[in-house]
């Protein structure tokens, strides 16, 4: 994330599982969020099956899909954040 925003050309989605080990999602958001030079425009989805991981995805200001999830579902997540709404994202 830091390489591509400090290139110029950032992401413009970051997905993160809730149950990833050494870092949880939550505190992968939370980073980001706490970060001083901030990420702009760069749009956060967490995937989890735990509806407290959800809840606190929300809190911190990211879109969410619980698992199980259907394909369409993660496709409108990528639409959701797409910056130029590409029909194709």
């Amino acid at each position: 994330l830091l390489k591509a925003r400090d290139s110029g050309r950032p992401y413009y989605l970051l997905l993160t599982d809730g149950d990833m080990p050494v870092l949880s999602g939550k505190e992968l958001l939370q980073r980001i969020k706490d970060d001083a030079q901030g990420f702009p425009g760069l749009k956060k989805a967490m995937v989890s099956g735990d509806m407290w991981r959800i809840r606190s995805a929300q809190e911190l200001g990211s879109l969410f899909l619980l698992k199980p999830y259907a394909l369409d579902a993660l496709v409108e997540i990528v639409r959701k954040a797409d910056p130029d709404n590409h029909p194709s994202a």
